[in-house]
């Protein structure tokens, strides 16, 4: 993570069908009949399954978990934003621009690195996600499984297909369907460390918003923490 100067720039048909109140499709002659037939089938088919009220009754036992921790307030007011993406810093006689989203993935994977100790608490997905799975994917799970257990991670592979029932915090906005199969990709050739660990979670956890504010203060209290 360096300051950049100023100097250098900023990076910067329809076929004789007919809708009904409920919005579904019947031909014209079994309108009368189908308005009333549809609509049972649509209150039937609205009802959610099993699997989903389980996993959303998961979803809410599991314990608050935020992806950042508790906001201190910093003791070093924030520098001034230059368009919505740089800290303009004073550095002796010289003004540089410091990348706040570098900065937010440095806290952040501090941040992820110091739980993966006593591991991380997966969230149960509403609607588990699920993969065509390479034939050798079970072996990984079976190799890595404290890995994956302490990721916050529930991966299990049934008739040929990766379902991925738990994630931590960090990806739950991620593409799941792209980033675990890749991510057990890389695990047939080697077991990654903490800190790059923290890093690719991190990077999933900051692809939106970045708040200014949450992120100069994570920093002023690593800044702090560091000078003890």
């Amino acid at each position: 993570m360096q300051a950049k100067s100023v100097s250098a720039g900023r990076e910067g048909t329809s076929f004789g069908t007919q809708t009904n109140a409920f919005g579904s499709m019947v031909t014209p002659r079994d309108s009368q009949r189908g308005s009333y037939s549809m609509g049972e089938s649509r209150q039937r088919t609205e009802l959610p399954s099993k699997a989903a009220i389980a996993s959303y009754g998961a979803l809410l036992q599991t314990p608050a978990y935020s992806v950042k921790d508790q906001v201190v307030q910093p003791s070093v007011p924030m520098p001034t934003i230059l368009d919505g993406q740089y800290w303009v810093m004073a550095i002796g006689d010289s003004l540089c621009l410091l990348s706040i989203k570098s900065v937010a993935l440095v806290t952040r994977s501090q941040e992820i690195e110091a739980k993966l100790a006593t591991g991380l608490i997966g969230q149960p997905l509403l609607m588990p996600v699920s993969v065509a799975a390479d034939a050798d994917w079970q072996a990984v799970l079976d190799e890595n499984e404290t890995l994956i257990r302490q990721l916050g991670l529930e991966l299990t592979i049934r008739y040929q297909q990766l379902i991925i029932k738990k994630v931590p915090p960090y990806l739950r906005e991620s593409q799941l369907a792209k980033v675990i199969p890749e991510w057990l990709q890389s695990l047939r050739f080697e077991a990654p460390a903490p800190s790059a660990l923290a890093i690719w979670l991190a990077k999933h956890s900051l692809t939106g918003f970045v708040s200014a504010v949450d992120t100069w203060a994570a920093f002023s209290q690593l800044a702090e923490e560091k000078s003890c």
